[in-house]
Order: C-alpha cells, then structure tokens, then sequence
C-alpha cells in the first residue's frame, strides 16, 4: 500500500546554474584531420514539469 497523494506534482530543475564555462570531455575524434576534439558543457538549463493525475472516483 502507499500513501495516499495529491492529484498534481510540481518539479524544477537546472542544470549548470552559475553557467559556467568548461570542456567536458576531451577526445581523438577527429585525429585523421590532425585536430583533437573537445566537448564544451552545456549552458545553463532550466525548466519545470507539471503532471495532473485523474483522482480514482472523482
């Protein structure tokens, strides 16, 4: 049995809030062209995500 729940949720995310700059990974990908290849990090993300349950008997 689980506890009983509210019908709607509310989640906030972000992702590299201080939006800092840096490489997040290095690579040989593109060697044959004789240049490594780095990854940059994202920016900084934000977002929400909102979910409506339907309630049993309402």
């Amino acid at each position: 049995m689980s506890p009983d729940r509210g019908p709607w949720s509310l989640e906030l995310f972000v992702a590299n809030l201080t939006n800092t700059r840096y490489v997040r990974d290095l690579g040989q990908g593109s060697l044959s062209f004789g240049l490594p290849s780095y990854v940059a990090a994202p920016p900084r993300t934000f977002g929400a995500t909102y979910t409506l349950r339907n309630m049993p008997g309402a």
